[in-house]
């Protein structure tokens, strides 16, 4: 039995993870559990945030439509998928009851993406982002300290390396640097309250860099994103300019429109961009 934990499940790259641990093991998914920890939201719970997500985007992941499969992977988000309710912004970040069901259950991998990614500079963000990336991680790293967790693995960024240039090693950190914005630091702050806390309690980690996360470039359907961001901003940019004067959702899916526009480029930039499926 494999068992995997994570956080941020529901985000970009969290739920194309939760989509090939479930392709792997899609032919033994008695063999897999998976503990999920998230929020509910008014509307809906955790559990049914889930559900959605998978009724909605797995089968393009997985290349293949059926009711059958439909079926087998609902079997599997109700009895091989544990829900918790999880409060980064709490000293102890989950119920007593939820703790007391999964404390003796030992996990394979615990995942942390859960992440608060504003890059604006702004003392609201300054705050927003170290209460969620390193007052967040500090709690978390307290919870898994009372769980059997066999490696942890943490998602950071490469933007960590702050203002820097040239070729940087893969541990490059920028401890005394600067920094473009503050979720860059916090996500550096985070990421060495991991270090030293795995490593003081001997604990096997990893901790993964990922520059900017676009849509999929390996798997069906091909450049598929849940959110407009990275470079498809510029078509949520035209869409919006053709709302606003069109004055019509209607038109705006179905009239065609000319918004005269100049863009420039430059022939020697570089991009930061690397798929989600990688």
């Amino acid at each position: 039995m494999m068992r995997i934990a994570l956080t941020g499940a529901t985000g970009f790259l969290g739920r194309h993870l939760l989509f090939e641990f479930a392709k792997q093991y899609f032919f033994q998914l008695d063999q897999l559990q998976i503990l999920i920890f998230g929020r509910s939201h008014k509307n809906s719970s955790l559990a049914d945030r889930i559900k959605e997500i998978f009724n909605t985007e797995f089968e393009d992941y997985l290349g293949i439509s059926s009711a059958e499969i439909q079926e087998k992977i609902n079997s599997f988000l109700e009895k091989n998928t544990q829900y918790v309710d999880i409060q980064l912004d709490s000293s102890f970040p989950i119920s007593q009851n939820n703790f007391q069901k999964i404390k003796d259950l030992p996990i394979d991998h615990f995942f942390h993406l859960a992440a608060m990614p504003d890059l604006r500079n702004s003392p609201e963000a300054d705050k927003e982002t170290f209460q969620t990336n390193v007052v967040g991680t500090t709690n978390l790293l307290n919870l898994v300290n009372l769980l059997t967790v066999k490696e942890f693995d943490y998602v950071g960024t490469a933007y960590v390396c702050g203002k820097n240039k040239g070729l940087l090693a893969p541990d490059f950190m920028n401890l005394q640097g600067e920094f473009h914005n503050p979720y860059e630091k916090s996500k550096l702050q985070a990421e060495i309250l991991v270090k030293e806390f795995a490593e003081k309690k001997g604990l096997t980690y990893k901790i993964f860099r990922p520059s900017v996360i676009s849509g999929r470039l390996l798997e069906k359907e091909l450049g598929k994103t849940n959110r407009f961001n990275v470079f498809y901003e510029i078509f949520a940019f035209l869409f919006s300019e053709k709302l606003l004067k069109t004055k019509s959702l209607s038109k705006a899916l179905t009239e065609e429109f000319y918004l005269p526009l100049r863009a420039v480029f430059d022939s020697n930039s570089g991009i930061n961009i690397v798929p989600v499926d990688y």
